[in-house]
């Protein structure tokens, strides 16, 4: 079971119940009593029941052991949960700013997007990297920009930029300002 780690700090709150529908297999839930420890022993035992497994800090342990009694024969199961507590991608807030020159005087430029990426997540792996328009967009994964982006807004736009662990989807969101500065003007 993993967790995104928000402040980094390798401890999170988990929901263990939020698990209970795949430890069932599709049995009726009502025909059995679910139960969380934090050993083994107790499991087997049916004692030290995790008072509140809706909120559950990895800080206590990151093994669970589930006890799962049919209420009618009252034979059981133990079977155990990992807690893996994923640390969020590190990203500085907000980006530098991306500068291009206005080559026509325009307003807009092209922006390599893609070139950032590096700059992005540095030596971290596993790292996925896209850019938004909104931060709505940012926070959902949803409507990317294109990675050769003409800015939508004259001169100065801010764009927001989500940085994801591509296996556990643990993410962050930063902004980037685009510019285009003014080329001067020759005689």
């Amino acid at each position: 079971m993993q967790a995104c780690d928000l402040n980094n700090d390798g401890v999170e709150v988990f929901n263990l119940k939020s698990r209970e529908a795949d430890i069932l297999k599709g049995l009726n839930a009502t025909n059995y009593t679910v139960t969380y420890h934090i050993t083994a022993a107790a499991a087997m035992a049916g004692t030290g029941v995790i008072g509140n497994p809706t909120s559950f800090s990895s800080s206590v342990s990151k093994v669970v052991y589930v006890r799962v009694v049919d209420n009618v024969t009252g034979c059981f199961a133990v079977t155990r949960i990992d807690l893996e507590v994923v640390a969020v991608p590190v990203v500085a807030q907000p980006l530098p700013t991306y500068y291009k020159c206005d080559g026509d005087g325009n307003g807009f430029e092209q922006f390599d997007l893609a070139s950032l990426i590096p700059g992005i997540v540095g030596n971290q792996q596993g790292l996925g990297v896209t850019f938004h328009y909104t931060k709505a967009d940012a926070d959902a994964g949803t409507s990317p920009l294109p990675l050769q982006y003409q800015n939508g807004v004259k001169n100065v736009q801010t764009i927001y930029v989500r940085v994801f662990n591509q296996s556990a989807g643990c993410y962050v969101v930063s902004t980037l300002k685009l510019e285009v500065r003014a080329t001067p003007v020759l005689n």
